[in-house]
């Protein structure tokens, strides 16, 4: 009987400022140029925003672009291509074409549209069961987070299923928060959780006032 496998992390990484340089993590991108990272999530939830605010926090090097939905940069010593990946069902199922070659992918979930997040749940599931994903990370971005009905990453997670997802599919996860409004007030507090890259385990909970 072959050993257990460590349970994976999970790093839930609250950021002030929304996406910042130092939560996109490098190993989502490799050294291969045909390596780049798949950004791909429901209709609405904000991929294109999401790739924008990604250029202008890694601050890298805009590089010109033979394809439409695609972002390149140079950033430090890497070149990396960003591929937006269109949600139309002829689209979707394309999707599997990007998987052999990245290294790690982007999900975009609309925290502020709760009623959708089923739906995201079983896109996710079906993309990290692909064989050409699996046991690669996974940054999970949730967007929209100043909305009134935002769910806290917390609350994603268990909604999403997301500890059994990536421990089934062994595909390392990190959740990391962005909005483009104000924040309401927030207390960080102790989460049974683990981290990917970090043994600070916390969750963001907001004040509901």
């Amino acid at each position: 009987m072959p050993p257990a496998l460590d349970e994976l992390e999970i790093t839930v990484s609250p950021s002030l400022t929304g996406i910042s340089s130092s939560s996109f993590p490098l190993t989502l991108l490799g050294e291969n140029p045909e390596g780049d990272p798949p950004v791909m999530g429901l209709d609405n939830a904000g991929k294109t925003s999401v790739i924008l605010d990604i250029e202008k926090a890694l601050a890298g090097e805009a590089l010109p672009s033979a394809q439409p939905g695609q972002t390149r940069l140079r950033v430090e010593r890497f070149e990396v291509t960003l591929v937006e990946l269109p949600w139309s069902q002829r689209s979707r199922s394309a999707w599997r074409s990007h998987y052999g070659g990245a290294h790690g992918l982007l999900f975009v979930l609309d925290s502020g549209d709760p009623a959708r997040v089923e739906e995201a749940r079983k896109v996710l599931s079906r993309v990290l069961s692909h064989p050409d994903v699996s046991g690669k990370p996974l940054l999970l971005l949730a967007n929209k987070q100043d909305a009134a009905a935002a769910l806290l990453p917390c609350e994603l997670i268990e909604r999403l299923c997301l500890e059994r997802l990536v421990n089934e599919n062994r595909s390392p996860c990190r959740i990391e928060e962005n909005t483009k409004g104000p924040r309401r007030k927030k207390r960080k507090v102790k989460v049974k959780k683990k981290g990917w890259g970090s043994q600070t385990h916390l969750k963001s909970r907001r004040d509901r006032e």
